[in-house]
């Protein structure tokens, strides 16, 4: 996949597919890896994707160790902080290697679904420590880099808890249509937001503001006067010697100079 290139966190599937077959052969197995919907998402940092899975198990983690939840949100602790470790190098840096060889074995039959159950099964191994203890403790317990006790887990008393928990591929699918429509509503009341936002900066006819002077076909904006309403009478015509005539007196007739009436 040249398009994707290398990325952080590859080094340790390639090394895990290095270590069971040649060179060849863990190359195709790599690139078909690669095709797996989760691996892209994460290797292309396709965020909007990433967030429906870190979503997911946000939403099956309160549902399935609701204490658990609860503890990490006090602790101010977001799924992203330990997931990526875990999720990104498909638990090869963190669990150890006979456990990692059993999770491996799961997800290559049944696919995306076991990234959370192994995950959840994490959370549920130290869930006592982590309910119990504080920032430190649980920072200490989820890191990767403190491998202590992440490495003391023991593989079958780790399968047996993470089966307990009863999430299956139903559950994680229902879980991310879940939060897919809340992002939709989420999508659709932004969409609504930004019409209203302009409608309401757009001008309108009724808007004083946006017209402030009539249009030249328009009717004047304010009542008239009296004297404007008042019918004006017609001009007067003038002789050459600047009396006022009428059109009686010019035709023959003797009338008033004003009113045209006969005298």
């Amino acid at each position: 996949r040249p398009d994707i290139g290398y990325v952080q966190g590859m080094a340790y599937i390639a090394a895990m597919l290095l270590l069971h077959m040649d060179e060849f052969s863990s190359f195709v197995c790599f690139a078909n890896l690669m095709m797996r919907r989760s691996l892209l998402s994460f290797y292309t940092f396709t965020m909007d994707s990433v967030g429906r899975y870190f979503g997911a198990f946000e939403r099956l983690m309160d549902k399935s160790l609701p204490q658990v939840g609860q503890k990490l949100r006090e602790c101010g602790l977001t799924s992203d902080m330990y997931l990526v470790e875990w999720m990104y190098t498909l638990f090869t840096r963190s669990l150890p290697f006979d456990l990692v060889t059993r999770v491996w074995d799961l997800f290559v039959v049944e696919g995306d679904p076991v990234l959370f159950q192994v995950s959840l099964g994490i959370l549920a191994y130290f869930e006592s420590d982590i309910v119990k203890g504080n920032l430190d403790t649980v920072m200490h317990l989820l890191s990767s880099s403190a491998t202590l006790q992440l490495q003391s887990i023991k593989c079958e008393r780790f399968l047996e808890g993470m089966y307990r928990l009863g999430i299956s591929k139903t559950k994680v699918e229902h879980a991310m249509k879940h939060l897919e429509k809340e992002r939709e509503r989420e999508r659709e009341k932004e969409r609504e937001r930004e019409r209203a936002r302009q409608a309401y900066a757009a001008p309108t006819a009724t808007d004083p503001m946006a017209h402030p002077f009539p249009a030249a076909t328009g009717s004047i904006p304010f009542a008239p006067s009296s004297a404007a309403s008042r019918p004006l009478s017609p001009p007067v015509p003038h002789s050459s010697s600047g009396a006022p005539t009428t059109a009686a007196s010019e035709g023959g007739g003797t009338t008033g100079p004003r009113t045209g009436a006969p005298l």
